[in-house]
């Protein structure tokens, strides 16, 4: 603002002093002596021009620049969207993928987690229970899993979490973290009841030296164990 107005300011004093030069040099050129109101006029009529076309302009920019905020505004809004989910707030599918792509240069682990016997309690309660269901499970896993882990909605009632650079032991004791954090988790039901979901788990390290969809394969034949084995567990191999 103050620079427009600092160029502004030069802008008149050059157009006020042309001006009133073109004035005087008009009025010797044919032989006569411009008196005091000409000179004024002459001097008033940049200024007035100025000082209106640069309100218009200074109107335009602000203008312009508020239309720019908005724009970098929707622009961070649909990049957001494109990699949230937009029921958890979480990673969705592609959104996950991409920053594990681009943390899984270190190495690290992958978790599984799946709601056990998600279908009953839409099939009970409603959809806008099972909805609810969901957002509590993904603030009870984001707050246990930490905040350098990558938590992304995979699936229906299905979560992944990457941890960047954690070894077998840390990602085991990071999903009984996440197993237990989510049965403590109390969801509201309609008409003021409320329930309490588990969470099955499966694990794998991850070698960046191989597929990422090999480590998902892994994890996720250890997801299958653990709800063969009765749900609401944790299974992931010590090593690779």
């Amino acid at each position: 603002m103050l620079r427009f107005v600092a160029r502004l300011g030069v802008v008149t004093l050059i157009a006020i002093a042309m001006s009133v030069a073109l004035t005087v040099g008009l009025a010797t050129l044919f032989g006569f002596t411009p008196d005091h109101v000409t000179l004024i006029i002459a001097a008033t009529c940049p200024l007035v021009i100025s000082l209106t076309l640069g309100g218009y302009l200074q109107r335009q920019s602000d203008r312009l620049r508020l239309l720019n905020d908005d724009l970098r505004e929707a622009h961070a809004r649909l990049s957001y969207l494109a990699r949230h989910d937009g029921l958890t707030g979480v990673l969705n599918h592609a959104g996950f993928y991409a920053a594990v792509d681009d943390v899984r240069r270190q190495g690290g682990a992958l978790l599984l987690a799946d709601a056990d016997h998600f279908k009953q309690l839409n099939d009970h309660h409603g959809h806008a229970a099972g909805d609810r269901a969901l957002q509590a499970l993904a603030r009870s896993m984001a707050a246990a899993a930490g905040p350098d882990a990558l938590l992304g909605r995979v699936g229906g009632e299905e979560f992944a979490i990457y941890l960047p650079a954690n070894s077998a032991e840390e990602a085991a004791a990071i999903a009984e973290r996440v197993r237990l954090a989510v049965a403590e988790t109390a969801v509201a039901l309609p008409a003021g009841a409320q329930t309490r979901l588990t969470v099955s788990v499966g694990g794998a390290t991850d070698d960046p030296a191989l597929p990422f969809a090999e480590t998902f394969r892994r994890a996720d034949a250890c997801l299958y164990e653990a709800k063969r084995a009765g749900r609401n567990r944790a299974i992931l191999p010590v090593a690779a």
